[in-house]
C-alpha cells in the first residue's frame, strides 16, 4: 500500500508541476506562484488518499476492498466463534520482490528524514556557536550576530548574520531575512521536506523544491526593493555575497538562489494581471489524476449458510448464533466461487447450519490441498499435514 501511495503521489506532483514550469515560472506573480507550488505539494500528499469508485471499464486492474475490514466488524459482534483465514499459498513463503522493494523505499525515506533532522540540528548549533550578541526585536525576530564571514540566513524567527555584514550591509540583509520570516517561508520548507521524504526517489520533487526556494527569494528581494533600497546597490550586494560559503542548505540563505535568475526577475516588468488565469490549469489536471487513480472497488463475497447475502443480512446476525467465520482470499476464494470471489469471500456458518452439515470448510480446504490449523484467527496455507 505504501508503494502504491508514493507512486500515485508522484503522478499527481509530476502532472501538476511540469505545466507550472512552462506557464507560471517566469511570471512576477510571486505570491500566486508560491501558493500554486504549495497547493501541488498538498495535493501530492492528500489526493492519493482519496478513494473514488469508478466504472470498471475505466481501469484494467480493480482494487479489492479490504476483506479484513469486514472481518473486524464481525469480530466486534462475536466473542466465542473462531475466525479462520484461507490465504494465497504464496503468502506463507519468503519475501518477494515487492517486500524487498518496500524495504528499500522505507530505508530511503528514513535516510531522507535523518538527513533533514541533522541539517536542522546543524542550524541550531550554528545559531549558538560563536555568537557575539543576540537581540530580540519588537517584531519578535531574534538577530544573532556572529564572528567570521559566513553567509547570512534565517530560520523560523531567527536571523544569522556576521558582524561584518551587520556593520556594512545590515539594513538590506535584515530586510531580506525579515521578509523570509514574516512570510513564513520556513513552514513551506517543512512541508517540502515531508513530501521529499515520501518521494525521495522522484527527481521532480527536487525540481519543485528549487522552484519554491527561488520564489521565496523573489518575494524577499521584492520586499527589499519596495523598502527603498537601491536596485543597483542591492544587485551589487547579491553578487558579492554569492562568493560566500553557504553551509546551511536547509535554511533560507541570502545567497540561496541563482544570482542571475534573481537579477533577471528584478529587471522584469510586472506581468499582465490577466495572466493569473493560467493557474486554472491545475483544475483539469487534478480531475484527470482523480480519474486515472480511480478504480472500481470490489466488495468481498458474503456467504451465510451457503447462500450469498448482503451486508445488511450479516449485520442482522446475532453473535451467539454464529458457529465460525471463514475468510477466503485470492485463489482460495476464486477456486470456490470463480469470478465472484476475486474480491475475497467471507463464509459465516451459523450454529444451526453447522449441526445439520458436519462437513466444514476444513474438509473442503484439505480436499483442495490446503493444510488446516484449527483455532481462533488461524491461517490456512498450502501443504500437507
Amino acid at each position: 500500500m505504501l508503494l502504491v501511495y508514493t507512486l500515485k503521489s508522484a503522478l499527481v506532483l509530476t502532472l501538476l508541476y511540469l505545466p507550472y514550469t512552462l506557464m507560471l515560472r517566469r511570471e512576477r506573480f510571486f505570491r500566486l506562484n508560491r501558493l500554486t507550488l504549495l497547493t501541488i505539494l498538498l495535493l501530492a500528499l492528500v489526493q492519493p488518499l482519496c478513494k473514488l469508485a469508478s466504472p470498471e471499464s475505466l481501469t484494467q486492474v480493480p482494487v479489492v476492498a479490504d476483506t479484513q475490514e469486514m472481518v473486524g466488524q464481525i469480530e466486534a459482534a462475536i466473542t466465542e466463534a473462531p475466525i479462520y483465514v484461507l490465504g494465497n499459498p504464496e503468502e506463507a513463503t519468503a519475501w518477494g520482490w515487492q517486500e524487498w522493494l518496500a524495504l528499500v523505499y522505507a530505508a530511503g525515506m528514513a535516510a531522507m528524514l535523518c538527513l533533514r533532522i541533522c541539517q536542522l540540528v546543524q542550524i541550531r548549533w550554528a545559531m549558538r556557536r560563536g555568537c557575539l550578541w543576540r537581540q530580540r526585536e519588537d517584531d519578535g525576530v531574534t538577530v544573532c550576530c556572529h564572528v567570521g564571514n559566513g553567509a547570512p540566513f534565517s530560520w523560523m524567527r531567527s536571523i544569522y548574520i556576521s558582524e561584518a555584514d551587520y556593520e556594512q550591509n545590515g539594513r538590506a540583509i535584515l530586510l531580506h531575512e525579515r521578509a523570509h520570516i514574516h512570510l513564513r517561508h520556513s513552514l513551506d520548507i517543512l512541508l517540502l521536506t515531508l513530501v521529499e521524504a515520501v518521494q525521495w526517489w522522484n527527481p521532480v520533487i527536487y525540481m519543485l523544491g528549487r522552484s519554491l526556494r527561488n520564489v521565496h527569494e523573489y518575494e524577499a528581494d521584492d520586499h527589499v526593493l519596495r523598502q527603498g533600497v537601491s536596485l543597483t546597490d542591492y544587485q551589487t550586494l547579491l553578487v558579492r555575497k554569492a562568493l560566500a560559503d553557504t553551509a546551511y542548505a536547509f535554511a533560507n540563505n541570502f545567497n540561496r538562489s541563482h544570482i542571475l535568475k534573481r537579477i533577471e526577475m528584478m529587471k522584469r516588468p510586472p506581468s499582465n494581471p490577466w495572466l493569473r488565469a493560467k493557474v486554472l490549469y491545475v483544475v483539469p489536471l487534478l480531475l484527470f489524476t482523480l480519474v486515472v487513480s480511480a478504480t472500481p472497488v470490489i466488495e468481498p463475497l458474503l456467504i451465510v449458510d451457503g447462500e450469498e447475502v448482503d451486508r445488511d443480512r450479516v449485520n442482522q446476525l446475532q453473535g451467539d448464533s454464529i458457529a465460525y467465520v471463514t475468510v477466503l482470499k485470492g485463489v482460495s476464494a476464486t477456486a470456490l466461487y470463480g469470478e465472484k470471489g476475486r474480491g475475497g469471500a467471507v463464509q459465516i456458518e451459523t450454529k444451526k447450519r453447522a449441526e445439520e452439515t458436519p462437513q466444514g470448510v476444513f474438509d473442503i480446504a484439505e480436499e483442495r490441498g490446503f493444510q488446516t490449523v484449527h483455532g481462533p484467527s488461524c491461517a490456512i496455507s498450502e501443504g500437507g499435514r
